[in-house]
């Protein structure tokens, strides 16, 4: 084996921290976000209980996660929901 193989192979192979990894992921999920939000800019006719509106996509999108983690935090305090895997470990 020539001499630049062999120190290649002497020297270890660096692995990730775990908070390199998250920081990894992150960017990726945020990469997604992005081209998800921009996929999505487009204008839809939503119609709600008496109304009717043309409103992009993404805040249909939103709306509805802010509806379903309402309904979940109020569903939880009043005992509906059991209380998530983290709170009933503390």
């Amino acid at each position: 084996m020539s001499e630049p193989e062999q120190r290649h192979q002497d020297q270890p192979q660096r692995k990730f921290t775990k908070a390199e990894a998250k920081l990894v992921a992150f960017g990726v999920l945020a990469l997604l976000a992005g081209v998800f939000v921009g996929q999505n800019t487009g204008q839809v006719r939503v119609h709600f209980v008496f109304v009717s509106a043309n409103i992009r996509l993404i805040w249909v999108f939103l709306l509805c996660i802010l509806i379903g983690v309402s309904l979940d935090r109020l569903l939880t305090r009043r005992g509906v929901l059991p209380p998530s895997k983290n709170k009933r470990e503390r």
